[in-house]
This record gives structure tokens, sequence and C-alpha cells, in this order.
């Protein structure tokens, strides 16, 4: 049976099974699969993804485009990730790495001070990295009794959870999570829904709206964030929005603003931006992008 302690450490985060998962789960391979697939129970207004390297685990949270501003929400949400693996590692401070794609607080956080020098802001996405080798670990408070309890909840929940979430918000927060890797194409965004192409269209279609737009709307709306509220390269933007050449971004914003990306920039220049981050060095692969 679970013990005390471990529903007591349990009470202090949110009661779903989604935040619950982590703490008895076997490894932190396990909490963090499990994570991912359980978080639209807890929330449609962001999504987390978990991808392995070689060499690091990484949390990331896409920006969803149309879900209203997300910087002071993202930055608590990814402190409460941070918070989350510390008591499933049961350790202080674990090696890992914060990437904010917000500005830093005006006032100094408790989350600053213990992860000073390994927090970076106004970087293009919101991640949490850490080496792979702790994804193998055993979790200190594993208890298979427990986790499977849990699992057969959130795999009630989330069968709710399918039968209310909005059609047009799963296939435009698939589309927005996937531009940076130049997949937001059909068949790819169909499959990742684990739906038929002609499936998506329907829902579409009866929504008054089809794929190709409802694209467009996204990569627009994200451009428009991008060049209004940061200081990013005209580079590192294209790449984000899934352009492989720079001069295809700048016609596609001189279609939708009828400007120059230069300008749409200069238009917002009296606004408060947040400037780009020094630290962002991943490679920009052009596989699949347009």
């Amino acid at each position: 049976m679970p013990s005390c302690s471990t529903f007591s450490t349990m009470s202090k985060s949110a009661a779903s099974p989604s935040s619950t998962i982590c703490l008895p789960a076997p490894t932190l391979r396990h909490a963090c699969q499990a994570w991912v697939k359980f978080m639209p129970i807890r929330t449609n207004a962001c999504r987390v993804v978990f991808e392995e390297t070689e060499t690091s685990g990484y949390l990331e949270w896409p920006i969803l485009e149309g879900r209203g501003e997300w910087r002071q929400s993202m930055f608590a949400r990814v402190g409460w990730a941070a918070h989350q693996l510390e008591q499933a590692l049961d350790m202080h401070a674990p090696p890992i790495m914060i990437d904010l794609a917000t500005a830093a607080p005006e006032s100094t956080s408790a989350l600053q001070k213990k992860y000073q020098g390994r927090l970076n802001f106004c970087v293009p996405r919101n991640r949490i990295s850490f080496p792979r080798a702790l994804l193998s670990r055993p979790l200190p408070r594993h208890d298979p009794h427990l986790y499977e309890i849990i699992l057969k909840s959130a795999m009630t929940e989330m069968e709710l959870f399918g039968q209310k979430e909005s059609p047009l918000s799963r296939i435009a927060n698939e589309v927005a999570s996937n531009l940076s890797q130049g997949a937001s194409a059909l068949p790819l965004i169909s499959a990742r829904l684990g739906m038929s192409q002609r499936a998506v269209q329907r829902l579409l279609e009866k929504e008054g709206t089809s794929f190709r737009k409802l694209s467009e709307e996204v990569r627009r709306a994200a451009a428009e964030r991008y060049l209004r509220s940061t200081e990013l390269p005209m580079k590192e933007i294209a790449f984000l929005l899934g352009f492989s050449e720079l001069s295809t971004f700048s016609r596609a914003v001189k279609t939708w603003f009828g400007v120059s990306p230069r300008k749409v920039r200069q238009a917002s220049a009296g606004s408060p931006r947040h400037p780009a981050g020094t630290q962002h060095t991943e490679k920009t692969g052009q596989h699949g992008r347009r």
C-alpha cells in the first residue's frame, strides 16, 4: 500500500492524475511519458512534449497561438514542473537546465535563486532539459500499486476529455506544436491525431474552414507575435515558423500584413519587447520546410 509520506507529498500538488503520476512511477522516463499523455486532463491551454536524444531528455511546452497571454502562466507552469521533478527524483536541485521564452520577472523568484546560472530567459522555447542518464534512474517513491491506480484513473478521465475537447482546438494545437519542425502538412498532422486525412478535412469543413486556412492562421499569429513581441533575428523567426528560406518568410509576411517583416516590427517599436537570448545554439535543420 502507498506510504503516508507519499500521500503527504502528493497532497501539495494538484489532485488530477496528470499531477500525481510522476511520484509513484518506476522511472523518470515512465513519469515523463505519462505526464505528456495525460496533460490534456489538467489543461487544454498548453501542451507538453517529451523527447530524448543520445545525451539528453527534454520536456518542452510549445507556444500555442490564439490562447491569450502566456508568458506569466508559462513561468509558473515550468516552475511547477521543475518542482515535480525535484519531488520525483528526491533532489533539492536536480541537474536540469530551464529555458523560458519570457523576460525575467522584475523580482527575483525562488526558482531563479535555486537554479541561478541554469535558467535562461528570452530564448525561443519553453523547455526543461536534463541528462539522459536520469531517465532510467529508479524513482525513490515508486509504488506499483498506486501507479496502477492512478494510470487507470487517468485513462478514464482521458476518455471523458476526448469527448469534450473541440476537434478544431486539437487540430490547431497540433499544427502550432509542429511549426518549427516543418511537419504541419495534413498527412503528418492527421497521423499524429490518429485520424484519417479525410476525417480531419471533414471536421474542418464542419467548422467553416480548411486545413490550409487553419495552418495559415496559426502561422500568421505566430509571425505577428515573434515580430511584435521579441527581437529575435528574422532568420530565427523564419525557422521557428517552418520556412526554409528567409525570402519565403518575407513574402508570406507581406501577404499577411501588407508590409515587410521589418516594418511590422518597427510599427510596434513603442511596445515592450523581449530581447533574443544569446544561449540558443541549436542547429536549424531544413528537412520538410517550405
